[in-house]
């Protein structure tokens, strides 16, 4: 079991917490092994004061220079869009070109999230997406173009530096040109390396930069295990910081299996009380500074009183928020699709109900404005007289919602009329559905999947 006391591993860790409360056995694990530092999820934003109680118990009982991180990039991951809000997409950023406005946007974030009392978002993102289908990055990247992102990137830092919160820059070497999930399975090529968002965004400042479980050389390690990789980045940045990406996911397994000995079982995301104390032990020895993990590892560091709680898997981003939206982030979303009135009845295809990053319900859209019927695209093939399309999709469509979308449209547009659709999620569905849909208008095209995006498109009148 090895001494209760902090050591080298324990103190480079970023660790979650289970709940919106923190639990006694969570503080005395903090006090005992005095981690680097604690990430937030949604899970942990409850209602009323109780996240300000949260944030007041973990800085009684965190060491002085830990710092609370979230993952609050805008879009589909704003953790904490509850009690902060939720910024637009940096795609949609993208689509509006306009650094300045980015800047405004995150400078308007950092200075929520300062009052709040976090220290440091991780992002924002310097992916580039190269490939359209990207299940991991999507619509949180600024981009297709580097260039593009470099700009956006820089204006970002810019932005969360005017409010004194830090930034962590996401996933050097770039998570882009990748069509697999690290968080469900092994990446072996990344496509070609484009520096330049990163390049920009540290020259505005940036301080810390986020290694993904994706390879830095041809069949080599991960770069967040790869102290090559780590030695690089420190040649050419000065004390900068670096950030391994969460250890519980699963493009990491087959590394440590190799390095340790120890294979936890299972597959897809490890459960954090399951971590063998060897593969910490070898992800520190990989390099990097900090390494972020969505539980605390109590199996590999335990206390006298036993296991904390049982951690939720979610990963979920709740829509709600008591917090009203900045000007800024209004601004990009009018600006990236336009205004009109819109009437009739609504054929909707959710091409991803339930994921961890949301999706809309009846409920959603309704509150949108939306009075008209409301008829799922399901087997049946709905006919309704003069619809309008909407499909939302937090990920690329599968082929078969491809299909049903094809199959019934032919069905609807028999007399040549365009069929209008709005699409909202995924950057890929624009070119998927007009390449599936010959007689379709995409009305507008949003990169959330919210009532915010549906709303600041379209007055709706029943």
């Amino acid at each position: 079991m090895g001494t209760l006391t902090a050591d080298a591993t324990t103190r480079a860790l970023v660790v979650g917490l289970a709940g919106a409360t923190l639990t006694r056995s969570e503080q005395a694990w903090i006090e005992r092994y005095e981690p680097a530092g604690v990430i937030l999820f949604a899970r942990n934003v409850g209602a009323g004061e109780s996240f300000s109680s949260l944030m007041a118990s973990l800085r009684s009982c965190l060491k002085p220079d830990a710092e609370i991180v979230a993952d609050h990039e805008g879009g589909p991951v704003s953790v904490l869009a509850r009690v902060a809000g939720r910024p637009p997409a940096p795609w949609a950023m993208g689509v509006v070109d306009d650094p300045d406005l980015t800047r405004r946007v995150h400078a308007a974030t950092g200075g929520r999230l300062r009052d709040l009392g976090v220290d440091r978002v991780l992002g924002p993102c310097c992916d580039v997406v190269t490939v359209s289908r990207n299940l991991m990055i999507g619509s949180r990247a600024f981009g297709a173009d580097a260039d593009r992102v470099a700009r956006h990137a820089r204006a970002a830092v810019e932005g969360l530096r005017e409010t004194g919160v830090s930034c962590c820059l996401k996933h050097w070497p770039g998570h882009g040109a990748t069509a697999e999930d690290t968080h469900q399975t092994v990446v072996t090529e990344v496509g070609p390396r484009l520096e330049s968002p990163f390049t920009a965004a540290f020259d505005a400042g940036a301080d810390a930069v986020m290694l993904g479980h994706l390879p830095w050389t041809a069949q080599g390690p991960p770069a967040s295990l790869d102290p090559l990789a780590a030695a690089s980045l420190r040649a050419s940045r000065p004390g900068l910081g670096l950030w391994s990406d969460d250890l519980t996911m699963a493009a990491v397994r087959p590394t440590l299996i190799e390095r340790t000995g120890h294979d936890p079982g299972g597959a897809g995301l490890i459960d954090p009380g399951d971590l063998p104390r060897s593969w910490l032990e070898a992800a520190v020895a990989g390099g990097s500074d900090r390494f972020l993990i969505r539980g605390i590892p109590w199996g590999a560091f335990p206390i006298e009183d036993g296991p904390g709680p049982e951690l939720d898997a979610g990963l979920g981003v709740p829509f709600g928020s008591t917090s009203a939206p900045d000007e800024s982030w209004t601004e990009v979303r009018h600006r990236c699709g336009g205004r009109e009135p819109v009437t009739g009845s609504l054929v909707w295809l959710d091409g991803s109900p339930g994921h961890r990053w949301g999706s809309l319900t009846v409920n959603d859209v309704r509150r949108a404005g939306w009075e008209g019927a409301i008829v799922p695209l399901g087997a049946e093939q709905p006919s309704t007289s003069s619809p309008l399309l909407l499909v939302t999709s937090q990920i690329p469509l599968e082929d078969h919602d491809l299909l049903r979308l094809k199959e019934w449209v032919s069905l609807q547009t028999g007399t040549g009329a365009l069929l209008p659709v709005i699409l909202l999620g995924h950057p890929s569905l624009r070119d998927d559905v007009s390449n599936v849909l010959r007689n379709c208008q995409i009305t507008a095209c949003g990169f959330d999947v919210t009532t915010e995006e549906l709303t600041a498109r379209f007055e709706y009148s029943g």
